[in-house]
């Protein structure tokens, strides 16, 4: 087992799993499409900041889809856990 694999364990991810989601977004010949999928979750979902609200349920759900493309966006390598800090920290200011 290499030192990558070992850190994706201790995380959680399982890297063949990781490597699946590289192989399908980062490929050369699927990057375009992916993009196209991505940017489109990012508009749906309201990635960038949802319209503010006291909504309880409207909160979670919104902190669930941030999830849910913040785990595709790392498992696909487009951005490491850094970045997730970063925008963590600006959605939540």
């Amino acid at each position: 087992m290499t030192l990558e694999e070992m850190t994706y364990r201790l995380r959680g991810i399982n890297p063949q799993v990781k490597k699946k989601y590289q192989a399908l977004f980062n490929s050369t010949e699927n990057k375009e499409r992916a993009q196209v999928v991505l940017d489109d979750l990012m508009m749906r979902f309201k990635f960038y900041g949802a319209k503010p609200t006291t909504d309880a349920l409207q909160l979670a759900k919104d902190a669930a889809y941030r999830e849910v493309i913040e785990y595709i966006l790392t498992m696909s390598a487009r951005i490491s856990d850094d970045t997730l800090t970063e925008i963590e920290k600006f959605i939540n200011r």
